[in-house]
């Protein structure tokens, strides 16, 4: 997800929206989407929530890609941000709940290793897929796999049925 998402969002999302708009909006949508991510919810099955909720990162980048105007990138990105904070919480909180206290270091380790392998890739494939290709189809595209690959662990019906232990109040 990191390899789609981190250049189109971080390289090539202010660029688009310096050219629907001006580069002081891209600083209103980062601050829309931190924003959003003030919120507390009680969920049983966190994990497939969590990967649905990880989708709504995509549409920042539709909206770049359908030039929509600033508002519904704002809005998208609020959204967004949601989505993030909640799959964030979502895959640390069922990390902590269903991994072996004994390997949880491992896990975590590999988990973050991987992730940020493919930070780099995805922000050094960017400028130049969007200078072959149209930019905005190319935040389209991110968008699109950015949700394609997101729901992908939900074929898998362990990831679907992995049960939340939901605190009592």
């Amino acid at each position: 997800m990191n390899l789609v998402n981190t250049g189109s969002w971080q390289v090539l999302a202010p660029q688009l929206t310096a050219a629907l708009s001006s580069p002081v909006t891209w600083g209103l949508v980062l601050r829309v989407h931190g924003a959003s991510m003030l919120h507390r919810l009680t969920i049983r099955r966190f994990l497939m929530w969590g990967q649905l909720a990880i989708t709504l990162n995509a549409l920042p980048l539709l909206a770049l890609g359908a030039r929509l105007p600033v508002p519904w990138l704002i809005a998208a990105s609020f959204v967004a941000g949601v989505g993030s904070s909640l799959s964030a919480i979502a895959w640390d909180t069922s990390l902590q709940e269903h991994t072996p206290t004994e390997v949880l270091s491992r896990v975590s380790a590999y988990d973050d290793l991987f992730s940020y392998l493919a930070i780099p890739a995805g922000l050094l494939t960017i400028r130049p897929l969007s200078q072959s290709f149209d930019p905005y189809t190319v935040a389209t595209v991110s968008g699109l796999l950015l949700m394609v690959i997101a729901v992908l662990p939900l074929t898998i019906p362990t990831v679907r049925r992995l049960a939340h232990a939901v605190p009592e109040r």
